[in-house]
């Protein structure tokens, strides 16, 4: 995943800018070497949420759904103190992790398509990683794809 993040530096306003709420925020979460669900979710400031399904979910491939905007503000705002700088791409500090568990990527994406990224281990148990952890744990209820993002083990399909 640290090669997609990779592409994804660019010239961004500061989170304070009235220009940054145009921005989608996407959220993927990441294969563990068990069963756990991996998907994608954006969500836009218009509401817009596009879930895509890609292993381990009760939903398969891609859903869209929408959201009160107030939502996705909310959400932006709980994730700002995360925000990666201009052109930075960081990994999210945690010293003690609970192993095999997903990860997180966290992609800001403006209008001109460029972002801003962090990557963050789950299962992280103290500080900002689990400040952060505990915000994305909530987004599958507050987004509405709890029931698509759920935990499913298909026969047949292997680990991770």
């Amino acid at each position: 995943m640290s090669t997609a993040l990779a592409g994804c530096a660019g010239n961004l306003p500061a989170p304070h800018s009235s220009t940054a709420t145009a921005e989608t925020i996407m959220v993927s979460v990441g294969p563990c070497f068990g069963f756990c669900p991996a998907y994608t979710v954006s969500m836009a400031a218009d509401g817009e949420v596009v879930f895509k399904g890609a292993r381990h979910t009760a939903t398969l491939g891609e859903r869209r759904r929408k959201i009160d905007a107030a939502v996705y503000r909310a959400v932006a705002a709980e994730l700002a103190r995360f925000r990666p700088q201009a052109k930075e791409q960081r990994e999210v500090a945690c010293r003690v992790k609970v192993s095999d568990q997903a990860s997180y990527d966290v992609t800001w994406i403006g209008a001109a398509g460029a972002g801003r990224a962090i990557h963050a281990a789950g299962g992280c148990r103290d500080g900002e990683g689990a400040a952060l952890e505990a915000v994305l744990r909530t987004l599958p209820e507050r987004l509405g794809i709890a029931a698509w993002a759920q935990q499913k083990t298909y026969p047949g399909t292997s680990r991770g």
